[in-house]
């Protein structure tokens, strides 16, 4: 939100105009994916990779997105704890979550662990 000269608020749409920070708004796009449950996401996120980056996924936008996404299993988790969940929580599974995307160079692997832990 920023104020015109004149006084008036205007407002403005940062991720649309590239001020979040790059990788974080696939990283969201992939969370949403996920939602989808599909019992296996490979075509799901193959298809929005080859949307997001068409010449395909370089080192540097691959760690944009590893960042962000282990940033999403570790922030949902501090915001359940901070809304009152049960503090004796166990935490193996989001810790879990989170190290395999740092030691995976494969998208579709987070999804597909992370839907398999998920899944009833």
């Amino acid at each position: 939100m920023l104020q015109a000269p004149d006084g008036r608020f205007v407002l403005i749409d940062w991720p649309g105009l590239g001020a979040a920070p790059r990788g974080s708004l696939a990283a969201l796009a992939l969370e949403i994916l996920l939602r989808f449950e599909a019992a296996d996401p490979a075509p799901l996120v193959e298809r929005f990779l080859a949307g997001w980056v068409p010449a395909g996924l370089d080192e540097s936008r691959l760690e944009d997105l590893r960042l962000w996404w282990t940033h999403g299993i570790l922030w949902w988790a501090g915001l359940s704890l901070s809304l009152g969940a049960d503090s004796d929580v166990d935490l193996t599974d989001v810790y879990a979550a989170a190290r395999h995307s740092l030691e995976n160079d494969d998208p579709v692997s987070w999804l597909s662990r992370d839907a398999a832990a998920a899944a009833p």
